[in-house]
């Protein structure tokens, strides 16, 4: 879990962790973000139809509206 992220680096640490794990970085208020469509399948139902794919930090910081 990452709290109170600013500045631009970490996000791109943040979708480096996602993708090194596997993992879906779910913002808060937010859409779900994933890396592939094929992980969409494995989220929770009510996640599944808003997830959007992303393919760099600067898109997850789209996402949640700080780009």
């Amino acid at each position: 879990m990452i709290n109170h992220a600013s500045g631009r680096a970490v996000w791109d640490v943040m979708f480096e962790v996602a993708v090194a794990g596997g993992y879906a970085v779910l913002p808060i208020g937010c859409p779900t973000c994933i890396r592939r469509a094929e992980q969409r399948e494995h989220l929770p139902v009510e996640l599944r139809a808003d997830a959007v794919i992303v393919q760099s930090g600067e898109d997850l910081l789209r996402v949640v509206g700080g780009a």
